[in-house]
C-alpha cells in the first residue's frame, strides 16, 4: 500500500517473483476494497497514505481480523494459527476468557506458534492468576527453548515484576509465526 509510483515500482521489483503474486493500492480505501476482496499473505504499507495513516488502517484490519479468522476455523477447525491470533485479537479487546478458548486450542491443536504461550500467560495474568501466567511461560520455554521473550517474561514473572499490559506489548509478530497452511 503505497502512493508513491516509484516506491510502488521499487518494491515490485524488490518481492517480484514468478511465485509472488503482487497487487498495490494506491490508499488506505482501495487497500480496505481490495483486501476484502482477496485476502494477501502479507502487506508492505506506506505508513503516511493520502486518506488515512498506515496505523489507522492497520486498526481497521484488526477490527475485521475476528470475521476472517473465525472463517478460516469454520473451514478448517484445527487451524492452530488462525484460534492463536483469534485469541490475540480477544485480549486486545479487553476478554481474556475469550482469548483463552482459542489459545487453548491453539496449543491444543500445534506447537509450532510461541507466542500463543504468551498470550495465554497475558490472559491469566490479566484475569488475577500469576501462578498460571508463570506455568505458561515455562510451558513456552519448555516447547520452544530458544524463544528468547518467554526467557526474557520468566525472570520478570518469577520476581512478580511483570503486569498483564507487559506481555502483549512485548511479544511481536514475527514472519516466521504469520504463515501457516491451515488446509
Amino acid at each position: 500500500v503505497e502512493d508513491e509510483p516509484g516506491q510502488v515500482q521499487a518494491i515490485q521489483e524488490l518481492l517480484g517473483s514468478p511465485r509472488v503474486t503482487i497487487s498495490s493500492a494506491a490508499t488506505g480505501a482501495e487497500a480496505l476494497e481490495r483486501l476484502r476482496q482477496k485476502p494477501a499473505d502479507g502487506v508492505v504499507l506506506d505508513l503516511r497514505l493520502p486518506d488515512m495513516s498506515g496505523f489507522q488502517l492497520i486498526e481497521r484490519l484488526l477490527a475485521e481480523a475476528p470475521r476472517h479468522l473465525a472463517r478460516a476455523i469454520k473451514i478448517s477447525p484445527k487451524c492452530s494459527h488462525a484460534h492463536a491470533w483469534l485469541g490475540r485479537v480477544q485480549l486486545a479487546r479487553g476478554r481474556p476468557r475469550e482469548a483463552l478458548v482459542h489459545l487453548d486450542l491453539a496449543v491444543g491443536f500445534g506447537r509450532r506458534h510461541p507466542p500463543a504461550y504468551l498470550w495465554r500467560a497475558q490472559a491469566f495474568l490479566s484475569l488475577g492468576e500469576h501462578k498460571s501466567a508463570v506455568r505458561e511461560v515455562e510451558t513456552a520455554l519448555q516447547v520452544h527453548p530458544d524463544y528468547a521473550p518467554a526467557a526474557d517474561l520468566h525472570s520478570r514473572l518469577a520476581c512478580r515484576q511483570a503486569k498483564a499490559p507487559t506481555i502483549l506489548s512485548a511479544v511481536q509478530p514475527h514472519a516466521d509465526w504469520t504463515y501457516a497452511w491451515c488446509g
